[in-house]
């Protein structure tokens, strides 16, 4: 889970919207930002946030996936072995 910080004396929330179609929606703050540092924090704070979900949600494919392609002991194929007859 990602957490976005920011400093109620030199952010303020302007507008918030969403969107939803179906099970997902897009949701829109806008803020207004004063000072270029706080901008920094605010923006890095946000590709952060963005990162951690993409690394969680890349890390749970691949487990679901090595999860998937491993079959149940019991369950595994069988080899099987060409015979051609007796060729003595």
């Amino acid at each position: 889970m990602s957490t976005i910080y920011f400093n109620s004396e030199h952010v303020e929330i302007r507008a918030i919207s969403a969107n939803v179609k179906g099970p997902r929606a897009v949701v829109k703050v806008e803020l207004v930002v004063v000072g270029s540092h706080e901008l920094g924090f605010l923006l890095d704070d946000l590709e952060r946030a963005k990162a951690d979900i993409k690394r969680q949600r890349a890390e749970k494919a691949a487990s679901a996936k090595k999860a998937k392609g491993q079959p149940a002991i019991g369950h595994q194929q069988l080899l099987a072995i060409p015979y051609f007859g007796d060729r003595s």
